[in-house]
């Protein structure tokens, strides 16, 4: 999974529990449900979440995953496979003027 996959797993548990806790715990608990709702709505404006850094550094002290490479990832410019691109036909000049 990606880290942003884990961040909505996470903020979607935290949700999940803060309310769970605040009806059979406490209300106060309610106020967590908040936090997080505000942590994911000022991250929408900045690109930066607090958890984010935390599941970063986690993931540097791990084994770096090897990179799997997508199809779309060997194509060119025009967007079709390289072996599919149009290729001018042997023997003919565009450039010459018909006879």
């Amino acid at each position: 999974m990606t880290i942003e996959r884990y961040l909505r797993l996470i903020a979607g548990f935290f949700v999940m529990l803060s309310v769970a806790l605040g009806y059979w715990v406490n209300p106060a608990w309610f106020l967590f449900t908040a936090f997080v709702g505000l942590n994911l709505f000022q991250s929408a404006f900045t690109n930066w979440c607090p958890m984010m850094s935390i599941l970063r550094k986690g993931r540097d002290s791990r084994e770096q995953p090897t990179r799997v490479y997508a199809r779309s990832d060997f194509r060119g410019r025009s967007g079709m496979a390289a072996s599919k691109r149009s290729r001018p036909m042997m023997g003919v000049n565009s450039n010459d003027p018909k006879k």
